[in-house]
């Protein structure tokens, strides 16, 4: 009889070992909240056992659990997806477990882009954002609106944005963007002269930029270079600093007639005089030594804007009609009977 009790005493103690485990985990519940925006509370229902301590644990770890050994403690999900809650409890018969899977999906997913993402100072930049419902943009410096889901930046600065949106259930989330603003370059140009003779050159050369372009009257196609060697005539250039930034100015250089490089008359060697000079209606013209064959009047543009064949002989007065000369300064050129010429210098106010 012995051998037969000893048998059923070891095996009704291993009986107890192997499922009494399974008992405790039975009695062991896991009572949760509701999820509220990526976080819950989670809470130890032991039934009639006595629990020592208790562990909890979240697979895939990255969760944070603010009281992992509590009967209750609160946890929050730094992003949405799915998991397993682990719950470890030391009892006096032993330790057991039991887990549960979760399934976050509250806080937004927020997008959000700038197109174009670099922009010269003050043009636009279209900010866009998705994902949730209500929207807010900070700093809402430069913005046409703080508070919808597109929204336009025209920087006079670099600057980040974060976006603040949130969901119906009123979870929220943040994203940022970076809207770089680059200065416009303020190019200048310094010639050498604006006046030159025609025929001649001036030197022009473009300041306040990295890289400059230029185009003109005077030729086709365009010139890349910081300095232009150019006849009279009008010519822009275009500055960067190497990016889509620019900016133009335009520039003039005047052509003027020049017989033997002197602009003016001189007197002891012909007799001819412009009066009144500065003129306001009309001007004459009259020589006492000289027979004259043909008159221009040139503006500080090189462009011809009066010319008549006329014989004019000595002493003989020619009237010139100005009305219509916008103020500035004129160049007289007059053809001599000899085939030469001589320019004087006329204003008209």
């Amino acid at each position: 009889m012995k051998p037969f009790f000893s048998i059923f005493f070891k095996t009704l103690i291993l009986t107890l070992v192997l499922f009494f485990p399974s008992r405790q985990q039975a009695q062991l519940s896991i009572n949760l909240s509701s999820v509220t925006c990526n976080s819950l509370t989670a809470l130890v229902n032991p039934g009639t056992l006595t629990v020592n301590s208790f562990s909890w644990s979240i697979l895939p770890v990255g969760p944070i659990i603010y009281s992992p050994t509590g009967q209750i403690t609160f946890i929050r999900f730094p992003q949405s997806g799915n998991y397993f809650l682990v719950l470890m409890a030391q009892t006096p018969q032993g330790n057991t477990q039991i887990s549960q899977s979760l399934s976050i999906i509250a806080v937004p997913s927020i997008t959000i882009s700038a197109s174009p993402d670099t922009v010269c100072l003050t043009q636009p930049s279209t900010l866009n954002a998705g994902g949730g419902v209500n929207y807010t943009w900070t700093p809402n410096n430069f913005l046409s609106s703080n508070n919808t889901s597109v929204t336009v930046s025209s920087p006079s600065t670099s600057i980040i944005y974060t976006l603040i949106a949130s969901n119906s259930l009123g979870c929220t989330n943040t994203n940022t963007v970076l809207v770089t603003a680059v200065p416009i370059p303020n190019p200048i140009i310094v010639a050498t002269s604006i006046y030159v003779c025609i025929g001649s050159t001036a030197t022009m050369t473009a300041y306040w930029a990295s890289y400059y372009l230029w185009t003109g009257s005077s030729f086709t196609g365009a010139v890349a270079s910081q300095s232009l060697i150019a006849p009279p005539g009008t010519y822009t250039v275009v500055g960067s600093n190497g990016d889509e930034c620019k900016a133009e100015t335009t520039f003039s250089i005047f052509g003027i007639p020049c017989p033997n490089s002197i602009f003016e008359l001189n007197a002891n060697k012909s007799q001819i005089d412009i009066y009144p000079n500065p003129s306001n209606e009309s001007f004459f013209i009259s020589s006492e030594n000289r027979i004259l064959s043909r008159i221009e009047v040139i503006d500080v543009f090189g462009r011809i804007v009066y010319s008549e064949d006329k014989r004019l002989l000595l002493n003989e007065v020619l009237e010139v009609d100005s009305r219509t000369f916008p103020n500035g300064i004129y160049f007289v050129k007059i053809d001599l009977d000899d085939g030469s010429s001589q320019t004087l210098k006329l204003i008209k106010e």
